[in-house]
């Protein structure tokens, strides 16, 4: 009796952790790379991965474990891949055989139909060896964790300093001016970062955001729940300069803004003074007929002088890019 029960549990075991299938998809778009395994046993489906896009990738020792969440059709894969900043999770999005994987950049998905075939491991291996390299150095600038946002161009627009908890921030470009060091918690979203903070000019009684997108090491503004190719962007460098230095930018932004504002002015001026030729339309004009951004935050006044239109101009609050106090017209500008 003893014997026939070894058997049993012998055979239980066997068969139970025998694999009854296995079953090797792909995807490859670029240079993004994704392969899956799924292995069929009596008691159930364990899934592997192996994924590689230009920043991040799964361990290259092998088929890293994925958990799958499958509702009416549609699977979710998610599983862990290594990056500059650390571990992050990829949660890819399967139905019908289109994968549908998370990836950077604007649009912020590649998308495609899984092949029944595995992975080139030659050009796969030269892939990783690649981003390998590529993570090593960034994880060495996340581990400093300051940077400089830098415009396209090259020029310093802020810097952002991160620690476990958040990140300070200190910017100052055309559009908007942090007056001191903001410090702002990390909230997830997807592959990014949202960061909350105070900066000038502020008209509404809200906050601004950024988006961190980590992986590519840029900063975005948002202009809506998504990114896209309209944010304005920064790129993140390692090695800022010192507070000092980023101050003495800071002050020649201002400097800069203030001959801008009153530029803007002007020409803002100029462009209605056509709609104020007589005493009755000068009096009774308002900024709200002209339903122009510029003349936000200012509190206008304009009145009939020498047979002229003229408007008394201050800001409704002094902040950044709302500093003018004084009296335009054509021939006074």
């Amino acid at each position: 009796m003893a014997h026939s029960i070894a058997s049993i549990l012998w055979l239980t075991i066997v068969f139970g952790c025998t694999s009854s299938g296995s079953k090797t998809r792909s995807f490859t778009q670029g240079d993004v790379f994704f392969e899956m395994v799924e292995d069929s046993f009596l008691w159930g489906t364990s899934t592997c991965v192996t994924f590689l896009n230009s920043v991040s990738m799964t361990s290259p020792d092998g088929c890293v474990k994925a958990s799958v969440e499958t509702k009416d059709g549609v699977s979710h894969v998610s599983f862990l891949a290594e990056a500059g900043v650390g571990e992050v999770t990829y949660t890819a999005r399967i139905q019908n055989e289109v994968v549908k994987l998370p990836d950077i950049g604007s649009e912020g998905f590649v998308e495609g139909v899984l092949e029944n075939q595995a992975l080139s491991r030659l050009t796969l291996q030269e892939g990783q060896q690649a981003v390998q390299t590529r993570i090593v150095k960034h994880r060495q600038e996340w581990e400093a964790g300051a940077f400089s946002l830098q415009t396209s161009a090259g020029e310093i627009k802020g810097a952002l300093v991160f620690d476990t908890e958040g990140v300070r921030i200190f910017v100052f470009d055309t559009h908007w001016l942090t007056p001191e060091v903001q410090y702002a918690t990390l909230e997830s979203d997807g592959l990014d970062w949202m960061a909350e903070f105070e900066t000038e000019p502020q008209f509404f009684d809200s906050s601004t955001y950024i988006r961190i997108h980590f992986l590519e090491q840029t900063v975005s503004i948002p202009h809506g729940p998504k990114r896209t190719e309209y944010d304005i962007e920064y790129k993140m460098v390692p090695n800022p300069p010192s507070f000092e230095q980023l101050e003495t930018l800071q002050n020649q932004q201002i400097q800069k803004s203030i001959l801008e504002e009153k530029e803007s002015l002007i020409e803002a001026v100029n462009k209605i003074y056509p709609m104020v030729d007589d005493k009755k339309q000068c009096v009774e004009w308002s900024p709200e007929y002209t339903k122009s951004p510029v003349w936000i935050g200012y509190s206008v006044t304009p009145s009939w002088k020498d047979d002229r239109c003229e408007f008394y101009i201050e800001p409704e609050t002094v902040q950044y890019r709302r500093t003018f106090v004084g009296t335009l017209n054509p021939e006074l500008n």
